[in-house]
């Protein structure tokens, strides 16, 4: 389960740690003057986003949670049981804040009736699993006496057993069930997203800890108590799955979307669908029991890091909302929300010691630092972070990709670059201890270039994801 009150102690460990470094004469290292800038550097952004958090905290509290839309939901979506709404959620609780974790417990307390029921919930779609991960840090609160909450991740799981798997996919989940036989969206092509992954399977990972930990009690739809191993298998062989199918092989990229008829990828290569993708590793190994799924998921993150770092932006440390592409691509820009998701992905790994060269904290860094400084605008109180690509389903064209408007202030991007926040110090302190970072290329012994792309068809229509 993710310790978000740990995280916040812990940034609070190494802002102390950094004032008295500070104070430290400049003789103690040859390498002092160049850790101490990048970490006064990293501490002034992550603290400019905290304060941005807060703004958006407090510019959306309001009488009635369960009335949407907020303002980071440029959808306008009035029903506000939705993964973006979850992923800040899931935000707030990692600042470590007493007022964003009180707004977080009115949340579900609007959105979840008395018995566990969740009136906005849509069933079929794995985008609603994700805003329950934010109840799992709640199960011990007081205002979860009555236990609604055990009982609302109990509906969850059993709609989960409701959804169409694909066992020779690894038994990864249908993105979204078709309605009375008729196609609801590119996703009754392209039935697994990589988006699905980080949707579905950290829930399945809080259920599998919180039952180990004897907080939570499921049962299967043959009534059975259900066993954290079972779930911990499964999540794996999905990862696993993913990790051999869906990888591109000319460029090392992960295809956004999967036809299980065809048995082949939709050959794009989407930064936020990437981005979920690499927040859900992390977030599972954090999870994953010591054994051979935590070793083996572990072993294949640098090769898929790498293919990453490829195409980081050198200026920027960003990412193009479609990867591959640069500028040459209309409307292809440095994107915020798959840059984010990249940065909270490499910082986590580096931190937690599931990748231990430094070039990828200092391109988790890299990253963080480079949208703080290139997208955040305005004043303190007064803060927008722009080019959030808003939504997609999945396409059939590199362009497809690019047909929706950039917002400022969008919760995929939003949420992401908070989270990100809660261990950009930690990467900062941590480089700063093992020397300068290094500089080398992501992989010497091969000297292939980003492969260009084909010249980029007429955009289809977007489709609702």
């Amino acid at each position: 389960m993710k310790k978000r009150k740990a995280v916040s102690k812990v940034l609070s460990l190494i802002l102390m740690f950094c004032m008295i470094i500070t104070l430290l004469p400049a003789y103690v290292s040859a390498d002092s003057g160049t850790g101490d800038t990048e970490m006064a550097k990293t501490e002034g952004n992550v603290q400019k986003v905290l304060n941005y958090a807060a703004q958006m905290r407090d510019k959306n509290q309001k009488g009635d949670l369960s009335q949407g839309p907020f303002s980071w939901d440029t959808e306008e979506k009035k029903d506000t049981w939705r993964y973006f709404n979850g992923l800040m959620m899931d935000a707030f609780l990692m600042t470590g804040d007493e007022t964003s974790r009180s707004f977080v417990e009115q949340f579900y307390e609007d959105n979840i009736e008395e018995d566990g029921s969740i009136p906005d919930y849509a069933e079929g779609e794995l985008d609603s699993v994700e805003a329950a991960r934010g109840l799992f840090d709640l199960l011990d609160d007081e205002v979860n006496s009555d236990n609604k909450y055990e009982q609302a991740i109990q509906f969850i799981y059993s709609e989960l057993e409701n959804q169409t798997i694909y066992g020779e996919c690894g038994g990864n989940y249908l993105h979204k069930q078709e309605t009375n036989g008729e196609p609801t969206s590119s996703w009754s092509t392209w039935n697994i997203g990589l988006d699905g992954l980080y949707m579905a399977q950290p829930f399945l990972m809080e259920c599998a800890n919180a039952i180990d930990e004897g907080k939570l009690s499921l049962k299967d739809a043959k009534g059975q108590e259900v066993r954290p191993t079972s779930i911990y298998g499964a999540v794996y062989n999905r990862f696993k799955w993913v990790a051999e199918s869906m990888k591109d092989d000319t460029t090392g990229l992960y295809h956004h979307g999967w036809d299980v008829k065809k048995k082949k990828g939709n050959g794009h290569f989407w930064a936020r669908g990437i981005g979920w993708y690499a927040m859900a590793q992390v977030d599972i190994i954090e999870m994953m029991p010591e054994g051979e799924y935590r070793t083996a998921m572990i072993r294949q993150l640098p090769t898929f890091f790498d293919a990453m770092l490829k195409y980081q932006d050198a200026d920027t440390g960003m990412w193009y909302n479609v990867v591959n592409w640069g500028t040459d691509l209309d409307k292809n820009t440095l994107e915020t929300s798959g840059s984010a998701m990249m940065a909270y992905a490499l910082m986590k790994a580096y931190n937690n010691g599931y990748v231990t060269d430094e070039k990828y904290g200092k391109a988790g860094l890299n990253a963080f630092n480079g949208i703080v400084e290139n997208k955040i605008r305005g004043t303190e109180g007064n803060y927008t972070v722009a080019d959030i690509y808003q939504k997609s389903g999945v396409g059939d064209t590199d362009a497809y990709y690019c047909t929706n408007p950039y917002n400022s202030d969008e919760a995929k991007g939003t949420g992401a670059l908070i989270m990100a926040a809660t261990l950009a110090n930690v990467t900062a302190a941590k480089l700063t201890e093992t020397g300068e970072p290094s500089t080398e290329p992501t992989d010497p012994t091969d000297p292939t270039e980003p492969t260009t792309p084909t010249e980029p068809e007429e955009p289809e229509q977007p489709q609702e994801p």
